[in-house]
């Protein structure tokens, strides 16, 4: 049985990662770094590992105790208060795992990175207004900034057979971004902002984790994929389609951009006040106003023969339905 070490496995991409593997039949380790209870992964049939990528002695027990044959690094900071923050987490951690690796002597047969989007930036500043898995580097957000600098160390270890896979907005059972937005439309209420249509991309949670599967199996060395689906549509025909799964109607209200940078201002204020980082900050504000994150996804199917198996719809029906049996709505 092939062995799989998968870093962030506890939060809601690497929950529905481990399912994915171990009903594929491979024995995955799961890390953790907060020493809890965690009933779904234990139930999984995966093996639990604590990891501190602050401690190098900590990954070399990790890889030690699990002699993988591969590593997904779905590990990685999504909001923070500075670069350096998000650095911290998500280039130099990467380039700890990559060390200890090294050293090891570990001879994997891949490496799968999970990075972002974010780090081309939105489609309206490259040719042609697409990004493809050759597009250049033109991030504008400092999460964004953090994945390329990741990206370009990676890069720097060309003995070590990895991949790279970009994802996209995703959603699915237990992400609670989504969450926020369902809740208020359950409630009645559609919010959005005043700016012009755009072209957005989703990938439902579970196509994105066999997309990752595959790549680990199929994908040459070196390669880059973008995690997106074909489906395109504008924040208020997203909405459109969570009101329908939900059949509520909603009072539309539609928010000049000057007043939500204002809150995200005073959000990011509040913030350094209280320590906790807000839901809406000017960084976040600048990806979900850009025009359109339209991809170029055909290496999905001449590389992988790999399509989406869930649309919008039954995307978000499959999640809403979650989100009612666990009471989260």
């Amino acid at each position: 049985m092939k062995k799989v070490l998968v870093t962030g496995a506890t939060g809601f991409i690497g929950h529905h990662l481990i399912k994915e593997l171990q009903d594929s039949g491979y024995q995955s380790y799961s890390t953790f770094r907060r020493k809890k209870a965690y009933p779904e992964l234990e139930r999984s049939g995966t093996k639990l590992l604590h990891l501190d990528f602050r401690q190098k002695k900590s990954i070399s027990e990790a890889l030690r105790t699990s002699k993988p044959n591969y590593i997904i690094h779905n590990a990685g900071l999504t909001s923070a208060s500075n670069l350096n923050e998000y650095l911290e987490v998500n280039r130099d951690y990467l380039r700890d795992l990559l060390d200890v690796v090294r050293e090891e002597g570990i001879s994997l047969s891949k490496f799968v990175f999970i990075s972002s989007l974010a780090a081309n930036g939105p489609a309206e500043n490259h040719p042609n207004s697409i990004i493809t898995s050759q597009s250049d580097y033109l991030p504008i957000t400092q999460y964004g900034q953090s994945k390329e600098a990741a990206e370009k160390l990676l890069k720097e270890y060309s003995d070590i057979p990895y991949v790279i896979i970009r994802p996209t907005a995703v959603y699915g059972p237990r992400d609670k971004g989504l969450l926020k937005v369902i809740s208020l439309l359950n409630k009645g209420l559609d919010v959005a902002i005043n700016v012009p249509p755009q072209k957005l991309s989703f990938i439902y949670v579970k196509d994105l984790c066999r997309l990752i599967r595959l790549a680990m199996q199929k994908a040459r060395p070196q390669t880059v994929y973008l995690g997106a689906s074909a489906d395109l549509k504008s924040a208020i025909e997203f909405n459109d389609i969570i009101k329908k799964q939900l059949n509520k109607k909603s009072l539309k209200i539609k928010l000049p951009i000057n007043f939500v940078r204002l809150i995200a201002v005073l959000g990011e204020q509040l913030g350094k006040i209280t320590g906790n980082h807000p839901i809406l900050d000017r960084e976040k504000l600048k990806e979900i106003t850009s025009h359109s994150w339209k991809c170029d996804i055909s290496n999905l199917k001449t590389d992988l023969d790999f399509s989406s198996e869930y649309n919008l719809q039954q995307g978000l029906h499959e999640t809403i339905q979650w989100y009612k049996e666990n009471h989260w709505i």
